[in-house]
């Protein structure tokens, strides 16, 4: 199959679990895939962050990049081909594919026309439109509405979501699949007794918090969270410090103004945005993790807790009793109270605290990232062959997994790594960009923690090994962002 992968949106570190889900379906197909082409439109940001050495059937298009820009400009001019004869154009390239693959619950319009499966995380719109501007919330139920009617098939990520498609939408159930996530492996490997000292230095904390890895929408309700920590002070002597990591949204000035009136200024530590490899010894070093959202599609993080050996404190509302299982102590969210006594049932009973810890070890395995992938390969199958509305809603277990595996990848070539005798410069190419990518990924990281002279001198080092990629990574949305924020000003 000729597949186009849509990931335009996946700007690092903006899109919260979304955001992990593409990565981590992303890197599965580049583990098992050496046979289908895959067409993948990527942000100039995220560019290098996958290894396609060996993938001669992965071609990445920097889809706001140089040549992007300059076909803009070449369309400004009048000079675009007549759009009623013209095959797909996306960011100045050819698109030509069998099925488009959409991961963040939305389809852009100019893959209308194209046979589609989109995976769709949730619909939150529909539950707290109150979340919303006007604006977006407009922009949400159109997106949202229009892509899910013009899709061929749907994966829904939880029981849950395909509900609420089906009931919301009035999508019929034979279209829609459901699709569970998994968990990234780093997560299930501890690290180094150092590597965690050296977290826990960094970000100033000791072992012992609770932690909630979320971003201030909200929705996420760490107001609620902020009210049980001062019930569990006043009213049952429990002082225990919350360590909250995430980037900043629309409820970071309520949330700030609510530790302080409520004098919890030294116990709730926000780290803002927390480099991946950093979140397993975070989860580690936390006596729980408390998870009071009011709505998700799935709740991956649940899933990284487990797999860390972090008990789950967590809501009992959408599709969170669903992925948690029997491994979880579960609260109203809307209720501090129930929140506080969530947390203190936890702190004092360590039998309790052990066997949730053991249940979620085994609740984990239940996930596979392979498994999805193979999912949504099957899926687009479909969707490229012809859908069948006959065909019956399952789900795939690890037996029809391996009987998919030669019909969704056949061909596979041998000895997929093997150098096939590469050049000596073309190896010494490869290997000063390969040195490049952990300095453009720091550089990237510190600019997401608003450390500038961090990521001015790690951008530098990743420029000296590889000139290319911090361009397009770093110095080009550098410089395409600033003429947006001065054309912005200008307008107003």
């Amino acid at each position: 199959m000729d597949i186009l992968l849509d990931l335009r949106w996946m700007k690092p570190g903006y899109t919260g679990g979304i955001e992990s889900l593409a990565r981590a379906f992303l890197n599965t197909l580049l583990e098992i895939d050496y046979s289908n082409h895959y067409t993948v439109l990527i942000p100039s940001e995220a560019r290098f962050d996958f290894d396609l050495y060996g993938h001669k059937n992965f071609e990445l298009i920097n889809c706001d990049g140089p040549v992007y820009f300059l076909n803009r400009l070449i369309e400004k001019i009048g000079l675009n081909r007549d759009e009623a004869f013209r095959e797909i154009i996306i960011a100045g390239h050819d698109i030509h594919c069998d099925v488009a693959l959409s991961l963040a619950g939305y389809t852009n319009p100019d893959l209308m026309r194209l046979p589609t499966v989109l995976v769709v995380p949730d619909l939150q719109h529909e539950f707290f439109p109150q979340y919303f501007s006007a604006i977006e919330l407009d922009n949400r139920k159109k997106a949202f509405t229009s892509s899910i009617e013009n899709a061929q098939l749907i994966c829904a990520i939880s029981a849950f979501t395909r509900l609420t498609i089906i009931e919301k939408r009035h999508i019929a159930g034979e279209r829609i699949i459901v699709t569970p996530l998994a968990v990234e492996p780093q997560f299930f490997q501890p690290p180094s007794p150092d590597a965690q000292n050296g977290v826990m230095k960094k970000y100033g904390l000791k072992p012992g918090y609770l932690f909630y890895p979320a971003a201030t929408w909200p929705h996420k309700n760490h107001l609620a969270l902020i009210q049980a920590l001062q019930l569990l002070r006043d009213r049952m002597g429990i002082r225990i410090d919350l360590v909250c990591s995430g980037t900043a949204k629309e409820a970071q000035a309520d949330i700030s103004a609510a530790i302080q009136q409520n004098n919890l200024t030294g116990q709730v530590h926000f780290l803002g945005y927390v480099p991946q490899e950093m979140l397993g010894s975070l989860f580690r070093q936390a006596v729980a993790l408390i998870f009071p959202s009011l709505f998700e599609g799935f709740g991956m993080p649940l899933l990284e807790a487990m797999a860390c050996g972090c008990p789950v404190l967590c809501s009992n509302t959408s599709s969170l009793p669903e992925v948690a299982g029997d491994a979880a102590i579960f609260f109203d969210p809307t209720d501090p109270m129930a929140i506080a006594l969530a947390i203190q049932r936890l702190l004092q009973n360590d039998l309790a605290r052990q066997a949730l810890i053991a249940r979620g070890k085994v609740r984990v395995e239940n996930y596979s990232w392979t498994r999805f992938t193979l999912q949504v390969l099957q899926q687009a199958f479909y969707a490229a062959k012809g859908y069948r509305s006959d065909r019956p809603f399952q789900e795939m277990n690890d037996t029809e997994a391996a009987k998919w595996l030669p019909v969704l990848i056949p061909n596979q070539p041998g000895a997929p790594h093997e150098k096939n005798g590469r050049s000596l410069m073309v190896q010494l190419k490869t290997s000063h960009h390969r040195l490049a990518l952990p300095w453009l990924h720091k550089a990237l990281d510190a600019k997401k923690q608003h450390q500038p002279l961090e990521s001015a001198i790690f951008g530098l080092l990743a420029f000296v090994l590889s000139p290319r990629a911090a361009f397009i990574s770093i110095i080009f949305p550098a410089i395409r962002d600033a003429i947006r924020q001065v054309r912005a000003v200008d307008q107003v």
